[in-house]
């Protein structure tokens, strides 16, 4: 089983959330390494999907920016057992890494190469990185009111699959 889930629905382009990027008005916070921006909830109403998840699990969203000549520890999340991430604009030679089976001095990698507008279901409890090169890299986030010890990734994954292939 792969430690992330590309959610089979129609790709989402918001052009307020570009807005926030391009902005000099973007109040940015620290946030676990990353900066952090957060997004209002109006501008995710829009969207079917989103109203729909709310629903069933509130949640905060926002955007992460990673500079450019970065990496990320190896780490699982020590709150979150799932978010929904999507890539915002081109990600130039950035990666995102799990390791699904361990974080030894070696050890066999599987990456996320994110396709732009699509969302994917990410698995936070299993070991996983971002090494970022050439350019700074936003991601789309959200992150649910419920920590790891109430909501995991596999309950997220039933719940968005029954929901997605109804």
């Amino acid at each position: 089983m792969l430690p992330y889930h590309e959610i089979q629905i129609e790709d989402y382009d918001e052009p307020e959330l570009q807005e926030i990027l391009k902005s000099d008005r973007t109040k940015w916070i620290e946030y676990f390494g990353w900066s952090m921006a957060f997004v209002p909830p109006k501008i995710l109403q829009k969207d079917k999907f989103f109203n729909w998840l709310y629903k069933e699990l509130p949640y905060m969203a926002g955007v992460l920016k990673f500079p450019k000549n970065t990496c990320y520890n190896w780490h699982t999340d020590s709150l979150r057992g799932g978010c929904i991430n999507m890539a915002l604009g081109p990600q130039g030679k950035s990666h995102c890494l799990f390791a699904p089976d361990g974080t030894g001095v070696t050890h066999k990698f599987v990456e996320l190469k994110y396709k732009p507008g699509r969302r994917y279901l990410f698995n936070n409890q299993i070991p996983h990185t971002v090494i970022n090169f050439d350019q700074d890299r936003y991601v789309f986030t959200i992150e649910f009111l419920e920590d790891k010890s109430k909501l995991n990734y596999q309950d997220l994954l039933n719940l968005i699959k029954n929901q997605t292939d109804a």
